[in-house]
């Protein structure tokens, strides 16, 4: 398991390595330009948005556990986050205090085998990936840091 390069959301906009994977860009209000987004197909046919860096260790993940990571969710424009924090803010984050905005998160499916969760949570956390709410949000992986 790794250590976040930072715990919360940073006040300002920062750059951070994550090592091996690279630079990842965060902090400060959300916005919509993060030129570092990237989109890709994973195994099981999904395009995901995600920085570049979170995307090589996601892919990496998947190679490692041999089967697609079904996500759920990941980037999310500015508006889709702040549409989802009026509608339920006890369940979603403010759109400044979550890596969804920023590529930075994915939400993964629940709906695996015992087995199947431990191998990709295994897989995630030893590249880079956190959980800081394993136990009522199983599914939310974020990359470097940990919201």
């Amino acid at each position: 398991m790794t250590t976040p390069v930072y715990r919360g959301m940073p006040p300002t906009d920062r750059t951070f390595t994550v090592e091996p994977w690279g630079s990842i860009r965060c902090g400060g209000p959300c916005r919509d330009d993060y030129g570092r987004i990237v989109a890709f197909q994973n195994r099981g046919g999904q395009i995901l948005r995600l920085q570049s860096a979170a995307r090589d260790s996601y892919l990496a993940a998947e190679r490692r556990i041999g089967f697609a990571i079904l996500v759920t969710g990941s980037l999310r424009s500015c508006e889709q986050q702040a549409d989802l924090y009026r509608s339920d803010p006890q369940r979603f984050a403010n759109p400044n205090t979550t890596g969804h905005t920023r590529g930075l998160c994915i939400d993964v499916s629940t709906n695996l085998s015992r087995w199947r969760q431990g191998r990709l949570r295994r897989a995630l956390l030893a590249r880079g990936w956190h959980q800081s709410r394993p136990v009522d949000e199983p599914w939310h992986y974020s990359f470097g840091i940990e919201v």
